[in-house]
């Protein structure tokens, strides 16, 4: 029984550690990608960019105890040959980089010092020091001896990370915090959304982490983001005049949760921007441009709400949704051109 928990324990680092290792590459390469796999057909962690070429990663973590405090890096070498194997075979001509993922900073010996400073680290082969270049050709050339494919391996293709994982969960996790931070910064939104949208992420990847594979496009990776942003309900009084106040709080209550998910379905959220920018477009006096456009086009989105038009508050929520997508527009669009997303 010991073992069998020892292993599941295992198991559940190793995923836990591959999960947020996608979240980290695809951050990085957000702008020019389309969608990241976990456990694809190949790679531990296969990128589709939006010219068509992938980017290949193989995920090595290891730890010396079931609750992640420590690391054992006597295997590094021995992890990383296999990686190389892979990736390997992983290679064509549409893939732009092979990559090497480990939360341990000295992945090619123990304790050999490959970097000296904290966080997370990406380095091309071309770009890292002689002497780890050097150290990297040997562990090749020797695992040449079992595979010769390896012959052929591209080491112009091939980047290096390491990302310190372990320890706490109060510790574990700070590193892709700290990723996320950077990621909401570099878009102009407030940062300390940082871990509730990782937490969010996580939680996608954890609720396919039985079947060990889950494939996320760029709109399902920033969508979290926008929800948190958009996921108050203001209700326009002043755009719903025809309601007392007591058909206004039902509309909140009753409602609440259309005008939630509404506010928050990608299609719709889209269809109401791109409707409303192509109207400010043609107004002369663009004063009450919001209102203006509620009042007069809100029946243009009935039938996507879905709701029953023959109900009275009905037009009131659909007012509502329009309201609440409309004054989240903004962040919404800065958050889809800052990651390239049509």
């Amino acid at each position: 029984m010991t073992e069998t928990n020892h292993n599941a324990s295992h198991i559940a680092n190793g995923w836990d550690f591959q999960s947020n290792a996608a979240i980290v590459l695809f951050i990085k390469n957000i702008k020019n990608s389309k969608s990241v796999e976990v456990e694809g057909s190949k790679e531990d962690i296969e990128i589709i960019l939006n010219d068509g070429s992938k980017i290949m990663a193989q995920v090595k973590s290891t730890y010396i105890d079931d609750d992640s405090t420590q690391i054992d890096e006597s295997k590094n070498i021995e992890k990383f040959k296999d990686a190389l194997n892979t990736l390997c075979d992983a290679d064509d001509e549409n893939v732009e980089n092979l990559v090497y993922i480990i939360n341990s900073k000295n992945p090619f010996k123990e304790n050999d010092g490959f970097y000296n400073i904290s966080g997370i680290s990406e380095n091309n082969f071309n770009d890292l020091p002689l002497v780890n270049q050097e150290r990297i050709k040997q562990i090749l050339s020797s695992a040449i001896t079992n595979n010769q494919k390896l012959s052929s391996f591209d080491l112009n293709k091939l980047r290096i990370i390491t990302i310190p994982f372990a320890g706490s969960l109060s510790n574990k996790y700070n590193e892709i915090y700290q990723e996320i931070y950077r990621l909401l910064s570099y878009l102009g939104i407030n940062p300390r959304y940082d871990k509730e949208f990782a937490e969010k992420l996580q939680l996608m990847f954890w609720q396919n982490a039985t079947a060990r594979h889950i494939k996320l496009d760029k709109e399902d990776f920033v969508w979290p983001l926008i929800i948190l942003l958009t996921d108050k309900i203001d209700i326009p009084e002043d755009i719903l005049s025809e309601y007392d106040e007591n058909e206004l709080n039902e509309i909140q209550i009753k409602y609440k949760s259309v005008i939630e998910r509404k506010s928050n379905d990608f299609l719709l959220v889209n269809h109401v921007i791109n409707k409303y920018e192509e109207f400010y477009e043609s107004l002369q006096t663009r004063t009450n441009a919001i209102k203006d456009f509620i009042n007069s086009r809100y029946g243009d989105f009935m039938e996507m709400i879905g709701l029953d038009v023959k109900d009275y508050l009905t037009k009131g929520v659909v007012k509502t949704t329009i309201y609440n997508i409309l004054s989240n527009k903004r962040n919404i669009l800065k958050i889809k051109a800052g990651v390239n997303l049509s």
